[in-house]
């Protein structure tokens, strides 16, 4: 059974002088009491840092861009059950990251978390990378960025060398890259193997699984962390033409309408969401997913995939042949 990759984990630390602090997993079920109330969320190491990240974070495009009295207080109940689930990985962009800075420090829970930085707005520029760097740094009033990202690949070759130039300086501590579409993947692979970036975001799940072929081993050959997003939300006519209708575009769309099936229970999963994120989580070379919902108790159930069992590879097939039939 997959057990989050511990043991890889443990020879990775070891080697980079890493403390061992992580939970033992469980390798019996855990109820879901259990799992809300425990604050050591597994986590899994940045290959180039030898930090850890909780195994789900967040995605913060479509979640906390609104601002007002009754957004703001489920935005910090959603920031909070991460925290103390014992997540740190939240995923910004230029529209949320000044409302998640300022709820964090709030909180006092800055220091807590892991953030991830865009340059750029989808496939835009928005600005000089220097420029977009520093208001990011403005806005966290940290001595240096987490991550930052040049996002969808966009002009490269002129921002990469700004950004390596900020890193060097102790100004960011990791580089990455992000693509969210199959038709970037050739891109990406050169990209990854031309500037060996420390980070990588893709889409990846059971309805969009091509990163598996390439992209995955590839990352993880050259040491790179992987962040998988959009563990429900998938774009037309990429995958879906190999798994049911191509319109339904949501994977809710797709299992909504039916029972989660029973064998489920054996990798602990309990919610078709839970079914998505264990898919992902089960591939070792995951370092992070990314989920998304403004509901706090949506956002209880997405963690509580964190817990417990992972399919293994027969699991794993028997859940896409059975996804392929809904």
């Amino acid at each position: 059974m997959n057990i989050l990759n511990r043991r890889e984990f443990i020879q990775r630390a070891t080697a980079a002088g890493v403390s061992l602090s992580l939970p033992v997993m469980a390798s019996g079920p855990v109820s879901a009491a259990d799992k809300t109330s425990n604050k050591f969320m597994p986590t899994r190491t940045i290959p180039s840092s030898g930090e850890s990240l909780g195994v789900i974070g967040y995605s913060s495009a479509r979640t906390f861009t609104k601002n007002s009295i009754e957004d703001n207080a489920t935005h910090k109940s959603l920031l909070k059950t991460l925290i103390e689930t014992g997540g740190n990985y939240i995923d910004t962009d230029t529209v949320s990251e000044n409302n998640i800075a300022g709820w964090l420090n709030e909180m006092g829970s800055l220091n807590k978390t892991f953030m991830g930085s865009s340059l750029g707005i989808g496939y835009k520029i928005t600005g000089p990378a220097a420029e977009e760097m520093q208001q990011s740094l403005n806005i966290r009033g940290k001595e240096a960025l987490d991550l930052v990202q040049v996002r969808h690949l966009v002009d490269m070759e002129n921002r990469w060398p700004v950004m390596r130039e900020w890193k060097d300086a102790g100004k960011v501590r990791h580089l990455g890259i992000t693509s969210g579409h199959y038709s970037e993947y050739i891109k990406l692979e050169a990209t990854m193997k031309k500037y060996q970036p420390d980070f990588i975001q893709v889409n990846y799940s059971i309805l969009e699984p091509e990163a598996e072929e390439r992209i995955l081993p590839l990352a993880s050959d050259l040491g790179i962390a992987v962040v998988s997003s959009r563990p429900f939300l998938i774009l037309p006519s990429i995958s879906l033409m190999n798994y049911g209708n191509p319109q339904k575009g949501l994977y809710f769309g797709t299992v909504n309408n039916y029972p989660l099936p029973e064998w489920a229970t054996e990798f602990d999963c309990e919610s078709w969401a839970q079914f998505s994120l264990k898919y992902i989580l089960a591939n070792s070379n995951v370092t992070c997913v990314l989920t998304e919902t403004k509901s706090p108790v949506e956002v209880r159930d997405h963690l509580q995939a964190a817990f417990g069992r992972l399919p293994d590879d027969t699991q794993l097939k028997r859940m896409r042949e059975h996804i392929k039939f809904l």
